[in-house]
Order: structure tokens, then C-alpha cells, then sequence
């Protein structure tokens, strides 16, 4: 394993690539490090490459298949983690469970919009929108302190 340090006087935030043919035991240590060394951050891949995003920059959490994925202003990143996972580790940081797939930073949130089948929509800062389903609607009021199931 060949490691390096490039100091860069411009750089604003530590950036760690790591370029491998395929993700090793050896690699999965190496990030459950990184990724506990700062827990307002979660490593993301996309194109091989991996990346520190900051929760505050992810929108939601959302599965594609089998993948976990990270959506955020530049893209979506595979994260190597599960949904519930997530959850569990992102606890009080105005993360919330919208469905069975979707895990949403409530910090992005514009306006929620009651639907007539009970269901809930929610506005993003980005322009998108996702739903909330009917299960999870009185956890988003509890969240919320707006109160009623």
C-alpha cells in the first residue's frame, strides 16, 4: 500500500482518495477509520472514488436496488452501509425515516404537504421532492412537534 500527503495552502477541507482495483477488507477498515474519526461526515463512492461528504451537503439517503445511495447537490454516491444502519448512527442529527427507502436530513426541508391518502410530500432546498408514507407521517410530526397521528 502506497500512501501520500499533498499540502495544498488552498485546500479548504481534507479530501482522501483512495484508488484501488476493488474494495478489500483492508479498505473497509480503513474507511470504518476515516468515517469514525468524524461522525458529521460519511464516506460516499462514485467513479471508484471515494469521498468525505458532509451530512449537511446530503438531502436524503435512498436505496437503489441493493445499494445504499447518498444524494447531495453533486451527485449520488454509493454509501457502504444500510438504511437502518444510518439511521441508527445519524440519531439526533435531524435525520428522519420518510419510508422503507428513503432516510431525509430534515435540515433541507422547505414545506411538508398533507395529501388526502394520509401520506406526506416533502419540499427540498434543491427543488426535488420525496414522500413521506403513511407509517412514518406521525414520526415526521413527532420530529417536528407539530403533534397529532
Amino acid at each position: 500500500m502506497k500512501v501520500h500527503i499533498e499540502l495544498d495552502p488552498s485546500q479548504k477541507e481534507v479530501e482522501i482518495i483512495i484508488k484501488t482495483s476493488e474494495v478489500t477488507d483492508e479498505i473497509q477498515q480503513i474507511l470504518k477509520i476515516i468515517e469514525g474519526g468524524n461522525v458529521n461526515q460519511i464516506v460516499g463512492v462514485l467513479d471508484q472514488q471515494y469521498y468525505l461528504l458532509s451530512l449537511n451537503d446530503i438531502f436524503w439517503f435512498y436505496t437503489e436496488g441493493r445499494k445504499v445511495m447518498a444524494k447531495t447537490r453533486k451527485g449520488s454516491f454509493e454509501v457502504k452501509a444500510r438504511l437502518y444502519e444510518l439511521e441508527e448512527q445519524l440519531a439526533g442529527k435531524r435525520f428522519a425515516r420518510f419510508s422503507k427507502s428513503i432516510l431525509a436530513n430534515l435540515g433541507h426541508v422547505q414545506s411538508f404537504e398533507m395529501s388526502f391518502s394520509g401520506s406526506m410530500c416533502a419540499h427540498f432546498s434543491n427543488g426535488m421532492k420525496e414522500y413521506v408514507s403513511r407509517k412514518y407521517v406521525p414520526l415526521i410530526k413527532e420530529a417536528l412537534n407539530i403533534g397529532g397521528g
